[in-house]
């Protein structure tokens, strides 16, 4: 494995560790996703195929997610 995919791997070892012992981070992360998918559905994008919502809404979450990472870092 490369130096990155080890960086990855702990990153989502970190998240996921996370997930399981913090649940105020959990429900954050619940409500984030729950938000994205909410938002899609709102804006009447894919109400007639569920699985477009999921799929809009996984991506607005992601698009979100790293948003956010970028604005931290300014």
């Amino acid at each position: 494995m490369t130096p990155k995919q080890l960086e990855l791997i702990e990153a989502l070892d970190r998240i996921t560790d996370e997930l399981r012992s913090d649940e105020g981070y959990r429900q954050g992360c619940e409500a984030n996703i729950a938000m994205a998918f909410y938002d899609i559905y709102l804006e009447g994008r894919g109400t007639n195929y569920p699985i477009e919502i999921a799929r809009l809404g996984a991506k607005q979450f992601i698009d979100r997610l790293i948003n956010n990472k970028l604005e931290d870092r300014a």
